[in-house]
């Protein structure tokens, strides 16, 4: 789900991530995944484009942190949380 909030953006992550470190590795599945290669593809377009907009993610998921922005890192990505 995006919400336009007039700036930058948010995107709910809801079931499509369910820790931080699936920005250092996409292609780590959960349980839900029924279709592995699908849903790191679709893991794989979800931080490209987030990354590309600066769009905030809230990571439903993440136990800490929730909030951030995803950042490039090498051949990955980061999850950045929201300061303050």
């Amino acid at each position: 789900m995006t919400i336009d909030c007039g700036g930058d953006g948010l995107v709910v992550s809801g079931d499509l991530m369910h820790h931080q470190f699936q920005c250092a590795d996409a292609n780590v599945a959960e349980i839900g995944d029924w279709d592995i290669p699908m849903a790191a593809r679709t893991r794989h377009d979800f931080l490209d484009t987030c990354c590309a907009k600066g769009t905030v993610v809230a990571g439903t998921h993440f136990a800490v942190a929730p909030l951030g922005r995803v950042e490039r890192n090498g051949s990955a990505w980061r999850f950045r949380r929201l300061e303050g």
